[in-house]
């Protein structure tokens, strides 16, 4: 029997989802506690104004009343809801913008070989951090693909086997800084 594979990169920032997950908790109490404070007082009013009418004609139910009562508290609490959703959606995107735009500037930039300093990066993330690295790695690589380039001698076809075996081994230092997928 095979054991499952575990996975080897975490996808889920923990920190980042216990305070999601905190600030939905601490919202949602909020909403249903003022909701029940906003019940209370409607249905204060609804009781006082039918404790004395036991002995008039009732023009209206009074379980209908206090129905109708819960039914616009339970409105005002999905409203809320959904535009507490929205806000959080908002948010995330911009969050998500924050990252995602220097990391496209950055592999951009990397795709054109443009290794200048990179002031782009403003928002500190491991994502960002990583591609920072990346990009130190390949501008290294390059730097020394470059310098192998330059020990190459135009002429060497026509020179002697000493010039040949020098721009072997040139070329030899190139295909090993090439990636697997380029040699």
């Amino acid at each position: 029997m095979k054991t499952p594979v575990k996975r080897k990169i975490v996808l889920i920032d923990s920190s980042l989802q216990s305070r999601l997950l905190f600030a939905f908790l601490l919202l949602e109490m909020l909403l249903i506690g003022g909701g029940m404070i906003v019940m209370h007082l409607e249905l204060k009013d609804v009781v006082e104004e039918n404790l004395f009418r036991i002995h008039l004609a009732i023009s209206e139910s009074l379980s209908s009343l206090l129905i109708w009562k819960a039914m616009r508290i339970l409105a005002m609490l999905a409203i809320l809801n959904v535009v507490a959703l929205g806000l959080a959606k908002w948010l995330w995107v911009q969050h998500l913008k924050s990252i995602l735009k220097p990391l496209s500037e950055l592999l951009s930039r990397t795709a054109r070989l443009d290794f200048k300093a990179d002031n782009v990066v403003g928002h500190h993330h491991a994502v960002l951090a990583n591609t920072l690295a990346w990009r130190e790695c390949e501008r290294q690589r390059c730097m020394a693909i470059r310098a192998a380039l330059s020990g190459l001698d135009e002429n060497a076809c026509n020179s002697s086997t000493t010039a040949l075996e020098k721009t072997r081994v040139a070329l030899e230092k190139i295909k090993t800084l090439l990636p697997e997928n380029q040699r």
